[in-house]
């Protein structure tokens, strides 16, 4: 027969696992904070006017592009259009930041689905201005943008990908003034994410080339070079982090019908691990947790890593039709929060949403 201690104590240890478990469960507030309302498909993050708060650099394809100034904790000023011609401002699908002229302050490289790309300049006080170039030719869509410095001249150039149309690479003078190059990218990519992946100090790219191959091609002396191919059915992209803190490049290859997790080796291969996470069209890479390493907002569904590269599902969201999924800190406590840019498909817009951290 049981004894009533040993009752007590199962009793306490439940409570305990429950405890824990609710703690586990709310990494995020369960409810979100609307912050924007459009076609959001990118959310980039800096204190572009120096005064100590993060702020948003917003990219909807309704209105274009815009900023809302962060203003202290939680507060998000009103939404200020980037300096860019009137007729381009709409059809926004990306964007992304870096000090473009090696002045210091983080510039902007902003795309479009109907329009060129632009370059907007940091002119140091607060404000990005447009330097008025109009860099791919044509009317192409473009869909996703990545700076990097593919060549090792110390400035960042930018890969661009396109619907339909692959990834084109624009090659930065130094200047922030960017030209299209005719160097090969070592495979015909849908969409590419540069890296150093081997972990020899240049950038690499990795990503797909189908619906069912990912593409590693290694950079040497400026040129791509195609090196292994990773059997991934059903892959929409692919997201580089260090899962299991051995200071190598890992692969997450983020799928609808599942995601996979490849551990890069000594010798730069990688190797599938079993476990097979989420499936989604859309993921982000965090310290969700603060606990040191990297967790996974797998579309709207949040995965913490034991600190080996196991992951857990601790929380999930109910969010239909996501255009964006982004883990960055909003109000400047060094724990990143989640923001998912979702749609109605009866109107064509919806909002996007902030889940604020609760980590400690």
């Amino acid at each position: 027969m049981t004894s009533p201690m040993a009752v007590r104590g199962a009793l306490l240890a439940c409570l305990v696992c429950i405890a824990v478990l609710r703690c586990a469960a709310e990494t995020f507030e369960p409810t979100a904070d609307v912050i924007h309302l459009g076609r959001v498909f990118d959310v980039e993050a800096c204190d572009l006017n120096g005064d100590g708060w993060i702020d948003l650099l917003i990219s909807d394809y309704l209105v274009g592009h815009g900023v809302r100034y962060g203003q202290i904790g939680r507060l998000l000023g009103e939404w200020v259009p980037t300096d860019v011609p009137a007729n381009v401002r709409e059809s926004g699908h990306g964007a992304a930041l870096g000090d473009l002229n090696g002045d210091g302050p983080l510039d902007a490289f902003l795309i479009y689905n109907q329009y060129p790309e632009r370059v907007l300049l940091n002119d140091g006080a607060g404000r990005w201005v447009d330097s008025g170039q109009e860099i791919a030719a044509g009317s192409l869509w473009g869909t996703t943008v990545s700076l990097a410095d593919s060549d090792g001249d110390g400035d960042l150039d930018a890969f661009v990908t396109y619907y339909q149309h692959g990834v084109r690479l624009y090659v930065n003078d130094g200047a922030g003034q960017f030209t299209a190059s005719d160097r090969t990218l070592g495979a015909d990519f849908i969409s590419v994410t540069p890296g150093d992946i081997d972990g020899d100090g240049d950038t690499d790219l990795v990503g797909r080339v189908d619906a069912d191959t990912v593409c590693i091609a290694e950079g040497v002396d400026g040129d791509y070079l195609p090196r292994d191919r990773l059997v991934a059915p059903g892959c929409r992209r692919v997201l580089v982090l260090d899962a299991n803190g051995d200071s190598r490049t890992d692969l997450l290859i983020v799928g609808n019908e599942g995601s996979s997790l490849w551990l890069g080796d000594v010798g730069g291969g990688f190797t599938r691990t079993e476990q097979l996470l989420g499936g989604a069209a859309k993921a982000a890479v965090g310290d969700v947790d603060g606990d040191g390493d990297e967790d996974l907002a797998i579309g709207a569904t949040i995965w913490l890593n034991d600190g080996g590269g196991d992951f857990e599902i601790v929380q999930s969201f109910e969010v239909s039709l996501l255009t964006c999924v982004v883990l960055l800190d909003v109000d400047d406590d060094e724990r990143p929060e989640l923001l998912l840019g979702s749609i109605d498909p009866e109107t064509g817009s919806g909002p996007l949403a902030v889940y604020w951290n609760l980590e400690n």
